[in-house]
């Protein structure tokens, strides 16, 4: 093996570990929440998401479409 093929070796294997490392997560710290909280937020999602979905079906829209509404109207 030539050197030149060495260093190639070499330099590709350092820019891989170091690209793997950079692409580690961080661990988010983790937020305790209380159980009544949770419970409102998951009772205000239900409630968009039936109003939304009740607004589909009201336009008549079908599969992708409906879908598209869905998404944007659950984000706003």
């Amino acid at each position: 093996m030539t050197p030149w093929k060495l260093v190639v070796i070499v330099a590709g294997i350092a820019v891989w570990s170091s690209a793997a490392m950079a692409q580690q997560l961080v661990p988010s710290p983790k937020t305790h929440r209380a159980p009544a909280e949770i419970a409102a937020k998951s009772q205000l999602s239900a409630e968009k998401n039936e109003s939304c979905r009740l607004e589909a079906k009201r336009r008549k829209l079908h599969l992708l479409k409906r879908r598209r509404f869905m998404r944007d109207c659950v984000k706003n």
